[in-house]
């Protein structure tokens, strides 16, 4: 076993990439990009790549990230095994060193997610507890169940921040979107919906949801910060085409009284690129996100299609500010 850190040489990335195209299927992109095992977040995060070698050859990988700032945050990814060698144990071996490895250095929480409900009785033997009305997992160092650990992550973290949103918000973001949302449409721009309405699955991908309407030159995102580095709501801006733009955005409950603040950092975006008209597309079922929205300047304007989520079709709403 072989335990290191970004940056790896491209050789050492395309051999992890090609394990996880092996593993996973072509379809569906790694939640490691080749930027961070690069050594792109080395000042954000802390990434730990597990690798067992046979015969030099690649046998099986398991990844940590952690935030520099909050450490005893965690989140597990990237767990495959070589088809030639599987059934062997190797992946189990990794996540049990790792675990321990987190624990030991003052990890309290690592996240995971899994639709394959052999890999989640695995995970369960090693002490991980599935999150409710989601497909993420958690291991917890104390004796908390996953709903006392969320509630208590998020009490007495003073005034927070708005800021863009940046790397060492791409574990914190995982806590906030599995939390208990009494909206059913969090970010129609990311497409994250509340887990009451939409079990959610993705946990390392969440952040590239995010940062990919950035790479991609389509729109910008923002976060709200406490000191401790917890992220506490995210809104978003996409350019929707000529100089429109939509904005969208959600908080944590208990810090609702600064979306306001949130959302206006997304429109702010949307008037420094030229925009004439801004929108956002909400649910016809969250009456007080809309009412949020008209407190900022925002009025209903029509019905625009729907929100589907789980087996439910929801009316969608467009708000213009104006």
């Amino acid at each position: 076993m072989k335990v290191a850190s970004p940056p790896f040489d491209s050789l050492a990335v395309r051999e992890m990439h090609d394990l996880w195209e092996m593993a996973f299927g072509p379809d569906i992109a790694p939640d490691i990009t080749f930027d961070p095992l690069s050594g792109a977040e080395k000042n954000a995060n802390d990434f730990r790549v597990y690798r067992v070698f046979i015969a030099d050859q690649l046998g099986a990988t398991a990844i940590v990230v952690a935030p520099i700032a909050l450490p005893e945050l965690g989140a597990l990814g990237e767990v495959a095994t070589h088809p030639e060698f599987r059934n062997r144990g190797l992946a189990s071996g990794l996540c049990e060193q790792l675990l321990e490895d987190f624990q030991c250095q003052g990890g309290e929480a690592m996240f995971l997610g899994t639709v394959n409900p052999n890999a989640a009785r695995i995970y369960e033997r090693f002490g991980w507890s599935h999150i409710p009305d989601t497909k993420l997992m958690v291991n917890l160092a104390g004796n908390e169940t996953p709903n006392e650990f969320l509630k208590s992550y998020f009490t007495d973290l003073g005034t927070p921040e708005a800021q863009v949103g940046e790397a060492a918000s791409r574990i914190p973001i995982i806590p906030l979107i599995v939390s208990p949302h009494s909206w059913s449409v969090l970010d129609a721009n990311a497409s994250i919906f509340s887990p009451r309405v939409e079990s959610q699955a993705s946990c390392l991908g969440l952040y590239n949801r995010y940062q990919t309407l950035r790479n991609e030159s389509r729109g910008e995102w923002f976060t709200l910060v406490a000191d401790s580095g917890k992220v506490l709501g995210i809104s978003s801006a996409v350019h929707v085409e000529g100089k429109r733009f939509q904005v969208d955005g959600f908080c944590h409950e208990s810090y609702a009284g600064m979306f306001g603040e949130l959302i206006q950092t997304a429109i702010s975006w949307c008037s420094d690129q030229g925009a004439t008209q801004i929108i956002a597309r909400l649910s016809s079922m969250d009456e007080e996100k809309q009412s949020l929205f008209e407190s900022v300047g925002f009025h209903k304007q029509r019905l625009d299609g729907t929100f589907e989520h789980g087996n439910q079709k929801v009316d969608a709403v467009v708000y213009l500010l104006g």
